[in-house]
């Protein structure tokens, strides 16, 4: 696989979950958005990283360290911190000693939806100004 595929891959994955997350959430399935915009900005993330690093991204989910990595602004890190933690607390109901789906509502989503659409907006002006097509 290219360089160009690799990447084509993972940002045609992540904006599928943002997609995916905005269907969740108009059918009241919030824990589950959460998820889906957490992997979205990872799998954006990870393809800057793989474009700039011309290499396979770094094997973890800590999507704040990632963005850091990848120089990210203030705003784009304050929205991989509110995103990085619902890879574990929309999904296990023993991390946070509720069920994911009785601790997200209608404006968590929102919220989710709105921080993953600022990151991923970010890495495609990123890939944009770089050469990327």
């Amino acid at each position: 696989m290219t360089l160009e595929q690799a990447v084509r891959l993972w940002v045609e994955e992540g904006e599928h979950d943002l997609e995916v997350a905005a269907a969740l959430a108009a059918s009241g399935f919030h824990s589950n958005c959460a998820v889906s915009c957490e992997q979205s900005i990872e799998k954006l993330l990870k393809a800057l990283w793989i474009y700039r690093n011309r290499k396979g991204p770094p094997r973890d989910h800590k999507i704040e360290n990632l963005a850091a990595a990848l120089g990210a602004p203030p705003n784009v890190m304050e929205a991989s911190g509110l995103l990085e933690p619902d890879y574990i607390l929309a999904r296990y109901p023993d991390a946070a000693m509720v069920t994911p789906h009785t601790r997200y509502d209608a404006s968590t989503s929102e919220r989710r939806l709105e921080a993953a659409r600022e990151v991923g907006e970010w890495v495609r002006q990123r890939l944009a100004e770089e050469g990327w097509a």
